[in-house]
């Protein structure tokens, strides 16, 4: 039975498909599309890959995931290897589910590898210095 496919739960994957009778290659992977495009049963996901070898301090290269649920081992994103797949090479999940704060270093890290920065809210620090009104410049 298939589990519904969730923002910020993680799967396994075949990202090696089946020829004859070599078994295929399935590593987990953390989806992150728009919810609304998972429940449309849209046919491409957007997913990170993750590892078990890791690699400490690689912000924001790659993220540590702990052990939990069915995740047996901790894991590293592969932010930089951000991808879209096939939605039908889901095999198996969900393996487990990453928090609300585990998924805005995910974002975080994702904006950082693509060099986007988010425009600052209007009245900020940030949008004062752009416009040369920081220290009371009139």
């Amino acid at each position: 039975m298939t589990q519904e496919r969730e923002h910020g739960a993680v799967w396994l994957t075949d990202l090696n498909p089946r020829r004859s009778a070599e078994p295929a290659k399935t590593m987990p992977v953390l989806l992150i599309q728009h919810q609304a495009l998972l429940d449309a049963g849209h046919p491409s996901t957007l997913v990170v890959p993750l590892t078990n070898r890791l690699v400490d301090n690689a912000a924001p290269l790659r993220l540590r995931v702990r052990a939990r649920e069915r995740l047996e081992h901790d894991c590293d994103l592969l932010i930089d290897q951000l991808r879209a797949i096939d939605s039908r090479l889901l095999v198996e999940g969900p393996l487990a589910h990453l928090d609300a704060a585990e998924m805005s270093q995910v974002y975080a890290a994702i904006l950082e590898i693509m060099g986007i920065q988010l425009a600052p809210e209007a009245g900020s620090p940030q949008t004062e210095r752009l416009n040369g009104q920081e220290g009371g410049n009139t």
